[in-house]
């Protein structure tokens, strides 16, 4: 299961995710109790983000820039996760529509001054504030309801959205930040409201292997080029998609 959550964590830390739904479906599949796979894939999904996020530079300028995207979602995620919404037909659409996010994501253009655009452009503009609480609100809370995790979530709704506002970096380590603080927010509300906390043996070694799967994918994403982060994010939103998909049938 080490090598499972090490592959895991490489290959969605590459794009600036932790893939927290991912430990849950191995963990879930290795039939562990879904209480203690959601307590374990949360902190395996918090290490993940942390080793994304331990050599970056900007976190403190886009905690500063991007405050009302993180605090909304992080409010929004631990109270989707009391509602747990099971609907197959909302699952699918949602699962077709993370499809076609990447469809768009994989063959969109690039940004007019990111790397290999072939011309110059404005700086990347900050979102307005407003328009932040509306897009961490709904990823943190459609990702706690569901189960998917917002981090997913948030990269489309920026790219649907605001393309132009980050390019492919910013925005992956922006999304690695907000798993993060959801990760921390979910975990606090599970130990918080259980009678007896559920404990998987093992689980250091399993949060070890994300931290240093996580570290990898990082470490590999630093030498790719705009488009490349762009195809690496868009295969892991529709890897997830597929998964809502193919878990319906």
């Amino acid at each position: 299961m080490e090598i499972v959550f090490f592959a895991i964590s490489g290959v969605y830390a590459a794009a600036g995710f932790a893939g927290g739904s991912s430990f849950l479906a191995a963990l879930t599949m290795a039939g562990v109790p879904l209480s203690t796979a959601a307590i374990t894939s949360l902190a395996c999904n918090a290490a993940s983000a942390v080793s994304v996020l331990v050599y970056a530079r900007k976190c403190g300028e886009l905690l500063r820039d991007y405050f009302w995207i993180l605090l909304p979602g992080a409010l929004a995620a631990a109270a989707g996760s009391r509602i747990h919404l099971h609907s197959p037909l909302f699952t699918a659409l949602l699962g077709a529509s993370l499809m076609a996010a990447a469809w768009s994501i994989f063959f969109g253009p690039l940004r007019a001054n990111a790397p290999g655009a072939g011309r110059s452009g404005p700086e990347a503009r900050t979102i307005p504030i407003l328009a932040q609480a509306g897009l961490g609100i709904l990823a943190g809370g459609a990702g706690g309801m569901t189960g998917i995790g917002g981090g997913i979530l948030l990269a489309v709704l920026l790219h649907v959205f605001f393309r132009g506002s980050l390019d492919q970096r910013r925005l992956s380590l922006l999304t690695a930040l907000f798993i993060l603080i959801n990760s921390i927010t979910g975990l606090v509300v599970r130990v918080h409201s259980a009678a007896v906390l559920p404990r998987l043996p093992g689980i250091e070694l399993l949060i070890l292997s994300a931290f240093l799967g996580g570290g990898i994918g990082r470490i590999a994403s630093q030498n790719l080029a705009e488009i490349s982060l762009r195809r690496v994010t868009a295969g892991a939103v529709a890897a997830r998609g597929i998964w809502m998909i193919w878990s319906m049938l």
